[in-house]
């Protein structure tokens, strides 16, 4: 099985960081380590999740509660990085693009657990929660081991804003082919930015002339028709329009709209959109 990331590439990973257009505007220096210890804000006690520190675990708030609890501070407040990716049936239609969005997938969380952030991940109909760069290989396992349950986009986004609460960056992988999105995605991003990486397909930014048989990927629903170099023109304009409409959602966020093709150096992309920085 080829791995999600490879070896090379989990290298250069390590000395880099998740950040934003706006944060690196801003000049932002290092996100504070995750500390431990007397001298900072205690911020409360919450359940021990796997991925966290076991070094701030509370003995006595354990006992208390008679399960693992650990205490936080201030201090420890990392950037929450959620990301969601959009496993409708839309996305497994086209040859290749269930493995970009998985290799995707990889690549952020890889940058979310180097730079010292914590990642929430939504696939597959489940979430999985991580921290730290020694659980990268944990992560990398976990999305190759989750199957995709098809569900509608919508329903996706639906599922993780009940689970989202406080700042924090959203990272959302989708070919955005479910219109209701933007409108799910408008009260999300109010309290952080908004990263949309979109996997195009040229027969869906650019369908061919002639005769075709058009399939809704998540309804099922046909329709037989001969594409008219007026109709594709229409098709196109309202497309980009669309298209043009989540990158001025995600630009107003503080965040960026990233296209993803077959032939994008992914890393690349992401340093020249100001989403990485060293």
């Amino acid at each position: 099985m080829t791995p999600l990331l490879a070896a090379n590439l989990r290298d250069q990973i390590t000395t880099l960081r998740l950040t934003t257009p706006a944060e690196a505007a801003a000049g932002a220096g290092e996100r504070p380590a995750a500390r431990i210890g007397a001298g900072l804000e205690f911020a409360g006690l919450r359940p021990f999740r796997t991925g966290d520190d076991p070094r701030a675990l509370d003995a006595r708030a354990t006992a208390r509660a008679g399960r693992p609890t650990l205490r936080e501070y201030a201090a420890d407040q990392r950037l929450a990085v959620t990301l969601i990716c959009d496993d409708s049936v839309s996305m497994a239609t086209m040859t290749g693009r269930p493995a970009r969005a998985l290799h995707t997938a990889a690549l952020v969380g890889a940058l979310t657990l180097a730079g010292g952030d914590r990642l929430d991940v939504h696939f597959g109909g489940t979430t999985a929660r991580f921290a730290g760069a020694h659980n990268t290989a944990a992560m990398l396992s976990w999305l190759a081991d989750t199957k995709p349950r098809h569900r509608p986009f919508s329903q996706t986004l639906r599922s993780a804003a009940a689970a989202l609460s406080g700042p924090g960056l959203l990272v959302v992988i989708s070919d955005w082919q479910d219109p209701a999105a933007r409108a799910q995605l408008q009260p999300l991003v109010q309290t952080r930015p908004l990263i949309a990486l979109r996997l195009p397909a040229p027969s869906e930014d650019a369908p061919p002339l002639g005769p075709a048989t058009l399939i809704d990927a998540e309804t099922g629903a046909q329709i037989t028709l001969d594409i008219t170099p007026a109709m594709r023109d229409a098709y196109m304009a309202a497309a980009t329009a669309e298209t043009r409409a989540l990158q001025s959602l995600a630009r107003a966020s503080g965040g960026a709209l990233v296209n993803i093709t077959p032939a994008t150096d992914i890393l690349r992309e992401l340093h020249q959109n100001g989403l990485i920085s060293d």
